[in-house]
């Protein structure tokens, strides 16, 4: 089975602007899964209508890709607007080790190094619960490459 890398495709750089042009601020962010030849984008869509899902459908097919549309709840603004808000928790704080977008899944992604309820139940009145997904790495660590 044959891969490819979403984020090697010219074309993408013309239409993933369109894309998100033709949805506006309903944009959910955009991921690939490789799971075949055929390069596939899926993207969020706050409330996608049937026009939403005809016309990114026929702007990918026109460039050789599949598009999966995807029902999201926050679009990618939302998300970025929680992402400043975990990071003001963040920089009083050494157990969060990372944090940033989690399109797929539609969340922000927050790894924390150890059990910190205190931490947690800032977040959570930062950021809605179902827009955060906690992971945690007993000792892990930033390191900078």
């Amino acid at each position: 089975m044959a891969s490819w890398d979403l984020g090697s495709d010219e074309a993408l750089e013309v239409i993933l602007p369109r894309m998100e042009s033709n949805v506006g601020n309903r944009w959910g962010g955009r991921w690939g899964i490789p799971l075949d030849s055929r390069p596939t984008i899926h993207v969020g869509v706050v409330r996608p209508t049937p026009d939403d899902i005809v016309s990114l459908t026929e702007l990918a097919t026109r460039h050789g890709f599949v598009v999966v549309v995807v029902g999201v709840r926050y679009s990618r603004s939302q998300l970025d607007a929680f992402i400043e808000r975990v990071a003001a928790v963040a920089r009083s704080n050494d157990s969060i080790y990372g944090f940033g977008p989690q399109y797929e899944m539609n969340k922000i992604g927050v790894m924390l190094n150890r059990q910190d309820p205190p931490t947690v139940t800032r977040l959570l009145a930062a950021v809605p619960a179902d827009a955060v997904a906690f992971e945690i790495r007993l000792g892990g660590r930033f390191v900078a490459l």
